[in-house]
């Protein structure tokens, strides 16, 4: 690694990043295939603690730096904590679990939240059975975190949330934007676990949908062919049609193509891609804010005026459910870097405060899953909604059927290549965001 280009590095990352990408790919298919040795063969040099040192030998303001460090990180994570996840990975998906009835039967824990999601008459007791098979989930989040921290730490930055977020103070705006919509929350959300799996799904939004999840249908929902002509876009795998929110996470991970798609050749790579996708996450908002305004609903959806707002405000209240729940993972990602004992403990007086009530303690970092892009997850759910709002004011309702929206849109992915985001235009995102829901939800 000595003196190594640079741009050599950012080649090798590249490669990594795709092998990272296929491996992670096949823990979320097939775990049990994965291979043992994790997504790399041998030990790379950049995931080691030299390569860390080395780089930070160079200029701090070399455009490149920022970017590598961070997909270094990445990378390294991947190689030292590979049997760890590939280990929940199995738990999850292929490991048996016995549930008690007039006839024994297996499921994996996976198969045993779809039930609870898809089998609604059944509810309590398929919430039941998923309780008692996540009793040794906590410890297997708290074990992974704090490796993570260590890692961290090792690698030389100041802190895990360091190389993780997108500014400062994430977990404080958390707690600023969960502030910011109690008393709506308090108002629209009903405090029950079953009646929340039923706002959360929104239900009651399932008129005008394409009868299927496939490329063309999503591709009709967008308004306008230009979103597919900029670039080579690689369709995503598509969430299973579960309920009118699918359709919001399929738009969301078209967002998240797209911006990938985008990503100019002429850039290194790490400057170029995000390693926690935070352009992704950005553009995967806006879309899947598509269907939280009545001018879609009508023009797209082909629905009535009373039809269209009644879909919207049962969107509106599970989206605005959803962002609470990445602030809950926020809030738990810190109760996890301490001990399992500590997530558990903190994870009844968490889910307290953000739903209302406490959920199982065996969900502990589990349900819902803490994840190492929460934090642009909800960064970019703000910037989102805020880019929204501009196009509308600046263009009008239906500028996703304007051909110089896109390019707009196109234009803005390539500004945020230079660096993290402006924390104050987060902070101004972030109130935009509150007024969004309430307008949606106030009437």
């Amino acid at each position: 690694m000595q003196k190594e280009d640079p741009l050599a590095w950012d080649r090798q990352v590249r490669l990594l990043a795709e092998f990272d990408e296929n491996y992670s790919a096949r823990l979320r298919l097939d775990p049990e295939k994965a291979d043992l040795g994790g997504p790399f063969v041998g030990v790379p040099a950049i995931t080691e603690r030299e390569a860390f040192s080395e780089l930070r030998a160079l200029p701090i303001e070399l455009p490149v730096r920022r970017g590598l460090e961070r997909w270094m990180f990445r990378l390294a994570d991947a190689r030292v904590n590979s049997a760890l996840l590939r280990a929940q990975a199995c738990f999850w998906r292929t490991e048996p679990f016995v549930v008690e009835s007039q006839k024994e039967r297996s499921f994996t824990r996976a198969e045993l939240l779809s039930l609870l999601l898809s089998d609604a008459a059944a509810r309590t007791r398929w919430l039941s059975e998923l309780e008692r098979a996540l009793v040794d989930a906590p410890g297997f989040v708290s074990e992974l975190w704090q490796r993570r921290q260590e890692l961290a730490t090792r690698a030389g930055f100041e802190s895990l949330t360091a190389v993780l977020d997108p500014v400062e103070g994430m977990r404080e705006r958390a707690e600023q934007w969960r502030a910011a919509t109690d008393a709506l929350s308090s108002d629209v959300l009903p405090r029950d676990p079953l009646l929340l799996l039923d706002v959360a799904q929104a239900n009651g939004a399932n008129q005008g949908w394409p009868a299927r999840m496939v490329a063309p249908a999503m591709a009709s929902l967008l308004g306008d062919r230009t979103w597919l002509r900029l670039g080579h876009v690689k369709a995503p795998t598509w969430p299973r049609l579960l309920s009118p929110t699918s359709f919001l996470r399929a738009l969301h991970r078209l967002g998240q193509a797209l911006a990938r798609a985008w990503a100019p050749e002429s850039y290194p790579f790490a400057v170029s891609h995000d390693p926690w996708n935070l352009p992704g996450h950005r553009l995967g908002a806006l879309l899947s804010s598509l269907p939280l305004n009545e001018s879609w609903q009508r023009r797209v959806l082909g629905l009535s005026r009373d039809q269209a707002r009644l879909q919207v405000r049962a969107l509106s209240r599970s989206v605005l459910l959803a962002s609470r729940g990445l602030c809950l993972k926020l809030a738990m990602r810190d109760a996890a870097l301490v001990s399992s004992k500590a997530l558990k403990s903190a994870h009844c007086e968490l889910t307290s405060a953000c739903f209302g009530f406490e959920l199982p303690v065996p969900f502990a970092g589990w349900l819902p899953r803490i994840g190492r892009s929460d934090a642009q997850r909800l960064a970019g759910f703000w910037l989102g909604l805020y880019d929204h709002e501009q196009l509308i004011q600046t263009i009008d309702e239906d500028w996703y059927r304007n051909p110089r929206a896109i390019e707009m849109l196109r234009g803005q992915s390539l500004e945020a290549l230079t660096g993290a985001p402006n924390a104050e235009a987060l902070g101004e995102a972030l109130k935009a965001s509150a007024a969004w829901f309430s307008a949606r939800l106030n009437e």
